[in-house]
């Protein structure tokens, strides 16, 4: 793992005056940002077993770690289908009770998913997912190859934030402006480079009981 710290230098190139603190937090929620749009770090999740009748289920992500995206579920091998809530209630106006075998899931927030159907039986291990991280507003770390392969993005990012303060001795609109493009351009990248990984799973179109 690399530290926020490990970014700072590269930062400071543009904000030499800015006080630690302030470019750490900078740093932080630049990676944060970075993270969540281009869903590069991905990481396996441990098995969940699957209870009778229990529709909702938590998300365990590592220490110091929020999912933004689950990129893949299955279901005893199978895959699941992501839905909202929208389309599960216009495909079953009983969908919140309905019970049988999952199809589909819903992610509900940062910490838990739901079912569709309410599982009628335990399964051991039963789910299996893999999710898009990004880093808590407390994290100290980032996965390595974030900062070995989009240190410059993030610094770019983090630039942008500086610079954009206003009545800053580093202050500079303009040159944030320009930062903040060298972002989105390496988010756009890195978001394509997570799409076309290895690490990632290709959704098939596969339809279920009309849902």
């Amino acid at each position: 793992m690399a530290t926020i710290s490990d970014f700072i230098n590269e930062v400071l190139l543009e904000a030499p005056a800015c006080p630690l603190p302030v470019a750490k937090n900078a740093i932080l929620n630049t990676i944060a940002d970075f993270c969540e749009k281009s869903t590069l770090w991905r990481e396996e999740a441990d098995p969940i077993s699957v209870i009778k009748n229990e529709a909702v289920y938590d998300l365990e992500p590592p220490r110091d770690t929020l999912v933004t995206e689950i990129i893949w579920m299955g279901y005893n091998k199978k895959e699941l289908l992501r839905r909202t809530e929208a389309q599960l209630a216009a495909a079953n106006d009983k969908w919140m009770t309905d019970k049988g075998t999952p199809e589909a899931y819903m992610h509900l927030s940062s910490q838990t998913f739901r079912l569709y159907r309410v599982p009628s039986v335990a399964l051991t291990d039963g789910i299996t997912l893999r999710m898009a991280l990004k880093p808590t507003p407390t994290a100290t770390t980032v996965l390595q190859d974030i900062y070995d392969d989009w240190h410059e993005t993030i610094a770019f990012g983090a630039q942008a934030r500086l610079l954009a303060m206003r009545g800053k001795p580093w202050s500079d609109n303009a040159a944030a402006g320009q930062k903040l493009l060298g972002f989105a351009s390496g988010v756009a990248e890195a978001r394509r480079t997570a799409t076309a990984s290895h690490h990632g799973r290709v959704s098939r179109s596969v339809r279920y009981g009309g849902i």
